[in-house]
């Protein structure tokens, strides 16, 4: 389905754009959830969920869940482990229209050691068969895998000890499509205390890793916010570079062909403040393209969690994170409720739009996305409400067409936005932050009299308005283009 000729897919899109589904679902329990990964495969889409109690990330039960075009959960499975772990169920790989594979992690007991765990399902949601390989560690941080030249599955695992103090590994294994075990190698030689695996792609002869831990190998040790770590078919490092620009995070790397890839992450730009960066990279680790956005201000923005971008071609290019993410995922502060991000790019890497989804009374945390077969997206994340008791998270499933929009959603509130003004309650100024498409538009404030006390015309997707002179109180904020009204919302000066 993903990277079909452009244009073949020229072709389809223009078709299929007129049957666009988009929805919002809210999927909970009586437990904590959170979605590990989102993934469409034929007309349906399927996520894998872990349930845990708060504060712990820990919990036994793992699901995987159907759904439709229109939003409808069809069918559920659950798969328990007997030792508690970080989220059985991590990433789902499609191999026909019919069936996939599971990626996940397996404990026997609470002593025991992780267990890497492979499932292959139908889309009925049967089990075709499962397999487990043992590993040395206690658990699993992070998952991520390619498919090599060869068809085979290649993951990188990061692993994590606890005890005397919390400390990680990394683990490459190479299994085939019928969950053969190929070959798999340690990987012990980061800094124990940051190493993390984020993402993995092959090339004719070998794989590019994108890392943290390993500053130690470059010139200058310590310089560069990550890595990549350039690896043998059997996975040893034969070089380690800096990622240009300060890319670091929570990156996701999408292989374009043998001498480009395109990498996703976080990136500072203003002190302090970070946005979700995009880079098209050759293999020589030199930038050929790159942009970025995201809701800049008193709180950096992050990459989603597990994924931060997914493309149905080398032309419709998505990238998602959160904005206000401080705290993660199990805490809201409604004075800045968390947002998702969600950009969509073209093959130069122009932005196309930006758009953020969440609403006024709860805090919304993007964990994975997937590009859609058409030219939308669908995002899963989890929502929480500071009065939730206790504060309880729920799964969040947003699926938009490809201009962003949602048509039906089962949780009132949940609003697509075009623009957002911030900080809020603000005093001496307000900051306007929108995507590209709305450049040209303008930003008009009044009071609640209806006087317009301000209006300005857009021209940066960043904009600042000042607004000392103001008395404190509350105002409505509204931006326009032509003679539509596009976004409205209030804002305090204190």
């Amino acid at each position: 389905m993903k990277y079909a000729l452009l244009v073949l897919f020229s072709i389809t899109f223009a078709t299929g754009l007129l049957a666009q589904n988009s929805f919002t679902l809210v999927y909970g329990g009586e437990e904590s959830k959170r979605p590990n990964c989102i993934k469409q495969i034929d007309d349906y889409y399927y996520f894998a969920s872990c349930d845990f109690i708060l504060p712990s990330y820990f919990g036994n039960n793992g699901e995987i869940i159907k759904f439709n075009m229109d939003g409808k959960i069809l069918k559920k499975v659950e798969l328990i482990t007997e030792g508690q772990v970080s989220g059985p169920l991590r990433k789902i790989h499609p191999l026909s229209n019919s069936e996939f594979l599971v990626f996940g992690a397996h404990r026997q007991t609470e002593e025991s050691n992780m267990s890497i765990w492979v499932i292959k399902m139908d889309t009925a949601l049967n089990i075709i068969w499962d397999k487990k390989f043992q590993t040395d560690i206690l658990q699993l941080n992070r998952i991520r895998y390619t498919v090599n030249n060869s068809g085979n599955i290649v993951m990188i695992l990061t692993l994590s000890k606890f005890v005397p103090n919390y400390i990680s590994s990394m683990f490459f294994v190479e299994l085939s499509i019928d969950g053969e075990f190929l070959r798999s190698r340690y990987e012990t030689t980061g800094n124990p205390n940051t190493t993390n695996g984020y993402s993995i792609i092959s090339h004719s002869n070998g794989y590019y890793a994108f890392v943290d831990g390993f500053s130690s190998y470059l010139p200058v040790p310590g310089m560069g916010f990550s890595e990549r770590l350039d690896l043998d078919t059997n996975f040893n490092i034969t070089r380690v570079l800096p990622l240009p620009d300060g890319m670091n995070g929570y990156m996701t790397a999408e292989k374009i062909n043998d001498q480009s890839y395109f990498l996703a992450g976080e990136v500072y730009y203003t002190g302090f403040y970070t946005e979700v960066a995009v880079q098209k990279t050759d293999t020589s680790n030199i930038v050929l393209l790159s942009n970025h956005s995201g809701l800049p201000g008193d709180i950096p923005d992050q990459p989603a969690w597990l994924e931060c971008m997914s493309s149905v071609d080398e032309n419709i290019i998505y990238t998602g994170g959160n904005g206000y993410p401080t705290g993660g995922f199990h805490t809201c502060n409604l004075l800045h409720p968390k947002t998702f991000i969600l950009c969509n790019y073209d093959s130069l890497l122009n932005n196309r739009w930006t758009k953020y989804y969440g609403s006024d009374t709860a805090c919304y945390y993007m964990m994975d996305l997937d590009a859609t077969d058409d030219g939308g997206c669908i995002m899963a994340g989890t929502i929480l409400s500071p009065n939730s008791n206790p504060h309880k998270t729920d799964v969040i499933i947003i699926k938009v067409d490809s201009e962003g929009l949602i048509t039906s959603t089962n949780k009132p509130g949940t609003r697509v936005m075009q623009a957002v003004v911030y900080p809020n309650p603000g005093n001496e100024y307000l900051m306007l932050q929108t995507g590209q498409q709305n450049m040209g538009a303008i930003f008009t404030l009044h009071n609640l009299n209806g006087q317009k006390l301000m209006e300005q015309t857009v021209n940066s997707t960043t904009q600042q308005a000042l607004t000392s002179e103001l008395p404190p109180g509350n105002y409505v904020w509204t931006l326009s283009k032509g003679n539509k009204v596009i976004e409205t919302g209030k804002w305090i000066k204190q």
